[in-house]
């Protein structure tokens, strides 16, 4: 089954499969991007992007296959499945987790699941403290706080949801007078309160470092598999960091 129909493609491939380590196909649609990743113990097989909105249910299935294709691998030689669990968009997030649980029940297969804030601290190099702050729509902020020394990520506050200035005062707080250098979807959209209140306490970094990348989801994943961090599909559950709304699109 082809993609047709996706937009913003892009797919990297990382040559043929070799050395040693478990197969880990890991999935993200928290947000309007879909990432997939192959990971071969610690080595990026492949990854894939593409820009969806609204479309992961109808988008995810087809992506995965045609990622596996590409390399002639099937979902039963898949060791492990890991997903992103959030926060973000609830739409999107329950399309990537029930999928995974699926997946990972019928074919008894263990799962890994990382925070959106977690992979964005990790799509970072260096060291020191980071803030991520993911648009949550409805004036909100998803945020959280994490200390990175280049090869770990330690959780310093956990995700929360707030109203922007709130979120921020919070995680400053939280940082003690260090530093914080802030990603995320929310930071483009709050650049004038960031500027204007905040300019002392965040650094804003420049490049592809606002939105989670498959390369970074495909390590995270395989980096939790390798520690024993695994879960059930029974046990996987999204992160939403605030009560889920029912009626209408809070996506």
């Amino acid at each position: 089954m082809g993609l047709r129909g996706t937009r913003r493609k892009k797919r990297y491939a990382h040559g043929p499969l070799e050395g040693e380590g478990a197969l880990v196909l890991s999935v993200d649609t928290s947000s309007p991007w879909m990432n997939l990743a192959v990971t071969k113990g610690a080595a990026l097989v492949c990854e894939f992007s593409s820009h969806q909105v609204y479309a992961h249910a109808r988008v995810l299935l087809p992506a995965m296959e045609a990622v596996l294709s590409a390399h002639e691998l099937s979902l039963s030689a898949i060791d492990a499945f890991g997903v992103c669990l959030g926060p973000g968009s609830f739409t999107g997030l329950r399309v990537g987790i029930t999928t995974v649980k699926g997946l990972a029940y019928s074919l008894e297969k263990p799962c890994v699941g990382v925070s959106s804030t977690e992979l964005l601290a990790r799509g970072l190099s260096g060291s020191g403290l980071v803030g991520c702050a993911i648009d949550a729509k409805k004036g909100e902020v998803f945020m959280a706080l994490y200390r990175c020394d280049g090869k770990n990520v330690v959780e310093v506050k956990e995700p929360f949801a707030a109203a922007p200035e709130v979120a921020l005062e919070g995680v400053s707080k939280s940082a003690c007078g260090e530093l914080v250098t802030l990603v995320g979807s929310a930071v483009p959209l709050y650049s004038q309160l960031l500027e204007e209140r905040f300019s002392q306490e965040f650094a804003i970094p420049g490049g592809d470092v606002h939105r989670i990348r498959g390369s970074v989801l495909g390590a995270a994943c395989a980096t939790h598999f390798a520690a024993g961090r695994t879960l059930s599909s029974g046990t996987l559950e999204p992160v939403y960091a605030r009560a889920p709304i029912i009626h209408g699109h809070n996506d």
